[in-house]
């Protein structure tokens, strides 16, 4: 349970400043609109409870399209992703298909080199920094080994040096 937590706290500092500011603006935005504007327009404005929550809802809802944007865009670049081309495909693309896209469509995260520290993707067997191999290879066809392997799931071979 404490490590989900860290994982949700992880994610939320991903969020940006400019994006938490456009969900403030939005939200007050609605309720601006829903307890100033619509007051201003209408000869028997809807009643208050309803004005309210109505508020609340719109406000919310703003907001969390706007946070999730934010989100997108951050997440994006940290996959290795084209950031502004996911922020619009999410922002510009209607009734959330966007987020939906791109939480489908998202790469996995990228991991460090354990040599050099570049970005390298999770995938790779070699650094494209350094050259150096971040997962085990098997030394006679290069096909990527898994932790206790003892013969190489390509060729056949055995992974450990003979005596």
């Amino acid at each position: 349970m404490t490590q989900q937590r860290n994982d949700i706290a992880t994610e939320a500092r991903l969020v940006p400043w400019w994006s938490v500011l456009l969900a403030v603006g939005g939200f007050l935005l609605m309720q601006w609109v829903f307890h100033v504007a619509i007051l201003q327009g209408h000869s028997a404005p809807p009643p208050f409870v309803v004005r309210v929550c109505l508020g609340l809802l719109t406000g919310a809802a703003l907001a969390f399209y706007f946070l999730f944007l934010g989100y997108v865009n951050r997440d994006a670049g940290r996959r290795g992703m084209n950031r502004a081309l996911w922020t619009f495909i999410a922002l510009l693309v209607p009734n959330g298909i966007g987020f939906i896209l791109y939480f489908v469509m998202r790469k996995p995260l990228q991991l460090p080199c354990p040599h050099c520290g570049a970005t390298v993707d999770p995938a790779a067997t070699y650094c494209t920094a350094c050259g150096k191999a971040v997962k085990p290879a098997c030394a006679h066809c290069g096909a990527p080994l898994r932790p206790g392997d003892a013969f190489c799931p390509a060729c056949g071979k055995s992974t450990t040096p003979s005596a």
